[in-house]
C-alpha cells in the first residue's frame, strides 16, 4: 500500500473531513501503516511525507483539500455541502422549520471576497490615469509640488474611498431570520439594523435575481417585503399601516469563478440559492405570496 492508498482508504472509510495528522492517526489505529511498502522510522515524518504526496493529488479524481483549515475530504461523499459545515461548525441549519424548532438564527452576508475585487476596480480608475500624468510630466510637476497640492491630492483621494465604501455599505446587507421575525443590518455596521420585520405582519416577498443561474452573478440583487404595520389611532380602533421595503445587495454571497459546489466556504458565505430556499418556505408556511423577477 503507499501513501496515497492508504489516505484514499481512511477517507473512503470514515467520510468524514480530516486533518493530514487524522488520517495518519486512524490508519495507524486500523493497521494500515504496516502495509505501506516504504515508510520512515519517526512518526512525524511519515506525516510530512503523507501531506506533501496528498496536497500535489488535490483537484486529482476526487481528493480536495478545505485550505484555510486544512480539511482533506472526497467529492464524492454524498450530502458534502452539510458535512462541511457540520465538520467546521456543529450541526447546521437547513430550514426556516429547524429555525422554529430549534429557536436559533440563520445568518446570511455578503462575502468580502467580491468587495475587495470591486473596491480595486474603482481604485484603478482615480489612481490610473493620474499616475500616468505623473509620468508623462514628472519633471514639471515635481516642480510644482506644494504642501497644498499634496493636501489637495491625498483629501481627494480619501473622499473617492470613502465614497466607495459608503457605496457597499449602502447597497449590502447582512440578513438574519429568526423564528419569529426577519431583521436587516447594514454591511459594515451590524448594530445599525435597517428593519426588522415581524413574520407574522409579512403580507408578500418579492425577489430579484437570486435565482440559480444568477448565482455566482455580481448584478444587483434585490428582495422587497410588504408587510403591515400596527398604528393605534386609540385602542379599540387600531389601524394597519402597509409598509413595503425594499432591500439592495450588489455583490456577491457566495462568490466563485465556477459554480462548484466543493470548494465553496460553506458557513462564511451563505449562498443566495440557500436564502431563496428560506424565504420561499417562510412564504409556504405563513400562505402569503412569493414572486421572482
Amino acid at each position: 500500500m503507499t501513501y496515497l492508498e492508504l489516505a484514499y482508504k481512511v477517507l473512503e472509510e470514515t467520510q468524514r473531513l480530516l486533518w493530514v495528522d487524522d488520517i495518519w492517526q486512524i490508519a495507524k489505529e486500523k493497521g494500515y501503516t504496516k502495509t505501506l511498502k516504504e515508510s520512515y522510522t519517526k512518526e512525524e515524518d511519515n506525516i510530512n511525507a503523507l501531506d506533501n504526496i496528498l496536497y500535489a493529488e488535490i483537484g486529482k479524481h476526487t481528493l480536495r483539500l478545505l485550505e484555510k483549515k486544512g480539511l482533506y475530504y472526497l467529492v464524492d461523499m454524498e450530502n458534502l455541502s452539510a458535512q462541511i459545515e457540520t465538520a467546521l461548525y456543529g450541526t447546521s441549519i437547513l430550514s426556516y422549520r429547524e429555525i422554529v424548532a430549534h429557536q436559533k438564527v440563520k445568518r446570511f452576508r455578503p462575502s468580502t471576497r467580491g468587495f475587495s475585487g470591486m473596491f480595486f476596480f474603482s481604485l484603478l480608475i482615480i489612481c490610473v490615469p493620474i499616475g500616468l500624468y505623473l509620468s508623462i510630466n514628472a519633471p514639471s510637476f515635481f516642480s510644482l509640488l506644494s504642501p497644498t497640492l499634496i493636501i489637495g491630492f491625498s483629501s481627494l483621494l480619501f473622499s473617492f474611498i470613502i465614497l466607495v465604501l459608503l457605496y457597499f455599505q449602502f447597497t449590502n446587507v447582512v440578513i438574519r431570520i429568526h423564528s419569529d421575525r426577519i431583521n436587516i443590518y447594514r454591511l459594515f455596521y451590524p448594530k445599525n439594523r435597517v428593519v426588522s420585520i415581524l413574520i407574522s405582519d409579512l403580507i408578500s416577498i418579492e425577489a430579484s435575481g437570486l435565482d440559480t443561474d444568477n448565482q455566482i452573478s455580481s448584478n444587483a440583487k434585490s428582495l422587497t417585503f410588504r408587510y403591515q404595520k400596527s398604528r393605534s389611532t386609540s385602542e379599540e380602533n387600531p389601524r394597519q399601516e402597509i409598509i413595503t421595503k425594499k432591500i439592495r445587495c450588489h455583490g456577491y454571497i457566495n462568490p466563485s469563478g465556477s459554480y462548484d459546489p466543493f470548494s465553496i466556504l460553506i458557513r462564511n458565505f451563505e449562498s443566495f440559492v440557500t436564502l431563496r430556499a428560506f424565504l420561499k418556505e417562510i412564504c409556504a408556511v405563513r400562505k402569503i405570496p412569493y414572486q421572482e423577477k
